[in-house]
C-alpha cells in the first residue's frame, strides 16, 4: 500500500498539463508560460539559443513533453527535462549529417507499458539514450513516438527494472516492466512524499 501511494505521487508529476493559447508571441514568452504552469525552471545561454520567433499556438490540457516536442522540435532546439529545469540549447538540422551521408529512416512506433499483472504503467519514460527524443505513456499506458530506425529505446519507470529495445523496422513494442525490489526496499513513504532509507 506504501509503494501505491508513491507510485501515484510520480504519475501525478509526470503527467503535468499545459494549457496556451498565444498569438505572434516570442517563443520566449510562450516557453515562460509553460515553466510557470509547471513549476519548472527555464535555463538557456542567450548566445547559443535564438528564443525570439514569433509563436502562434493554441493547446489545452496538452502534455508537458509533446507540447515541447511541438514548439522546440521544428526549430530545431533540443531540451532536457532535469531536477525541475528545462535546460534548452541548440540541435543542429537532423537531415545534414557528416560527409553527406543520407540520414537514416525514420520509424513510426507504437505500444502499451504494463506491469507484470498486466495493469497500464502511466507516466512511464521512453528514452533514445543520448538524445533529446523520448515520450511518456499517458492513462492507457501507452505511447508514440517517431525515431531513426536502429535507435536504441529505453524504457524505465520508478521502482522497476529499466529495459532497452533495439528499433529496426517494427512499428509495434509493448514492454513489460518487471518490479526493482531493491529500489522499492529503500523508499520511505512520508506525510507528504517519499525520502530514501
Amino acid at each position: 500500500m506504501l509503494v501505491t501511494f508513491f507510485v501515484l505521487g510520480i504519475t501525478l508529476c509526470s503527467a503535468q498539463k499545459v494549457n496556451l493559447n498565444f498569438s505572434q508571441k516570442s517563443l520566449r514568452t510562450v516557453l515562460e508560460s509553460i515553466t510557470e504552469q509547471t513549476n519548472h525552471t527555464l535555463a538557456f545561454s542567450k548566445e547559443a539559443v535564438d528564443l525570439s520567433d514569433a509563436v502562434t499556438i493554441r493547446i489545452t490540457d496538452g502534455e508537458l513533453v509533446q507540447v515541447l516536442n511541438q514548439l522546440l522540435i521544428p526549430r530545431h532546439i533540443g531540451y532536457e527535462i532535469r531536477d525541475n529545469k528545462i535546460y534548452i540549447f541548440d540541435q543542429p538540422d537532423a537531415s545534414v549529417t557528416e560527409a553527406g551521408q543520407i540520414p537514416p529512416q525514420e520509424v513510426r512506433l507504437t505500444g502499451t507499458v504494463t506491469d507484470k499483472s498486466g495493469e497500464p504503467i502511466i507516466g512511464a519514460n521512453i528514452v533514445v539514450p543520448g538524445t533529446t527524443l523520448g515520450t511518456v505513456t499517458n492513462m492507457d499506458g501507452s505511447y508514440s513516438m517517431t525515431l531513426p530506425q536502429g535507435s536504441l529505446l529505453r524504457f524505465s519507470y520508478i521502482g522497476y527494472l529499466e529495459q532497452e529495445f533495439r528499433i529496426t523496422t517494427q512499428t509495434l513494442l509493448n514492454v513489460q516492466l518487471a518490479e526493482d525490489v531493491a529500489t522499492l526496499d529503500e523508499l520511505i513513504v512520508v506525510g507528504y512524499g517519499v525520502q530514501r532509507k
